[in-house]
C-alpha cells in the first residue's frame, strides 16, 4: 500500500531517497521488508495502546511482569513507527519509479523517463535507442498528457527482478493527437518488467503488455528474457 514515504517524500527525492533516508537491508527477504519498514500505522498504534492499558490497567497479581511486557510492547510500537521514516523499501523505490513516469508524461518532460530505461530496455521491436532517439519525446508532443491518474497497482518483487502492473486514466490536453482524439479520458493497462540495479536503483527493462481502452492495442509484447514465476 501507498505510504508517507511513497506519496510525499519519494516523488521528490527520487527512488535513491537522498533527504537522509536508508536503503533498507538488501539481505532481508522480500516479503519481511515491508512489515518492517513501511508504515502499518493500524498495527503500530494499536500495539501501543495495548502496552499503555496493559501498563495501567494489568491485575495486581501481575503488575509487575505486565509493567515490564509494556515497556518492551511499547519500544517496539514506537521503533515500528519511527523505523519507516528512516527506510525505503525496494517495494517503495519501485512505486516511486512509477510515479516518476507518470508525472513526468503529466508535465511532457522525457528525460525523468529515458533515464529509467536499462541499457537492454524492450518494447516490443523498439529498443533503449529507439525510445530515448524520438520515440518518447514524438509520443508526449503528439498526444499532449494532461492527467495521468493511477486506477490500479501491483507489484510482484523477485529481486533482482519484479513485475509490476499499472492502470492509467488518462485525459489529453485540447487538441492532443494531432486533433483526432477527444480529450479523454482513457484507460490504459500496463504490464512491466524490471531490475534493480545497484548504483541505479529500479530499471524498466522491458513493456510486456500495453492494453488500450479505444481497442486500437491489446498487445503482448515479445520478451526473450526469462520473467520471475
Amino acid at each position: 500500500m501507498p505510504t508517507l514515504f511513497t506519496n510525499a517524500i519519494l516523488p521528490i527525492i527520487g527512488q535513491s531517497g537522498a533527504l537522509a533516508a536508508l536503503r533498507s537491508p538488501d539481505w532481508l527477504p522480500d516479503f519481511l521488508g515491508p512489515w518492517l519498514f513501511e508504515s502499518h500505522w493500524v498495527y503500530s498504534i494499536g500495539l501501543l495502546v495495548a502496552a499503555v492499558l496493559l501498563y495501567f490497567f494489568a491485575p495486581g497479581t501481575w503488575a509487575k511482569i505486565a509493567k515490564r511486557l509494556a515497556a518492551v510492547l511499547g519500544v517496539v510500537a514506537l521503533l515500528w513507527m519511527v523505523l519507516p521514516m528512516c527506510f525505503i523499501t525496494p517495494g517503495e523505490r519501485l512505486r516511486a519509479a512509477h510515479e516518476q513516469i507518470l508525472q513526468a508524461a503529466s508535465t511532457g518532460q522525457s528525460e525523468p523517463i529515458k533515464e529509467l530505461l536499462a541499457a537492454d530496455f524492450r518494447f516490443g521491436p523498439r529498443d533503449r535507442e529507439m525510445m530515448v532517439r524520438d520515440t518518447i519525446d514524438i509520443a508526449l508532443r503528439t498526444l499532449k498528457p494532461k492527467t495521468n491518474l493511477e486506477r490500479f497497482y501491483a507489484a510482484k518483487l523477485r529481486r533482482p527482478q519484479a513485475d509490476t502492473q499499472i492502470n492509467i486514466l488518462t485525459t489529453l490536453e485540447t487538441g492532443g493527437a494531432g486533433g483526432v482524439m477527444p480529450p479523454g479520458p482513457y484507460l490504459t493497462k500496463w504490464k512491466l518488467h524490471w531490475r534493480d540495479e545497484p548504483g541505479k536503483d529500479w530499471q524498466l527493462v522491458a513493456i510486456t503488455h500495453w492494453y488500450t481502452s479505444d481497442g486500437t492495442n491489446d498487445t503482448e509484447m515479445p520478451f526473450d528474457i526469462p520473467l520471475p514465476h
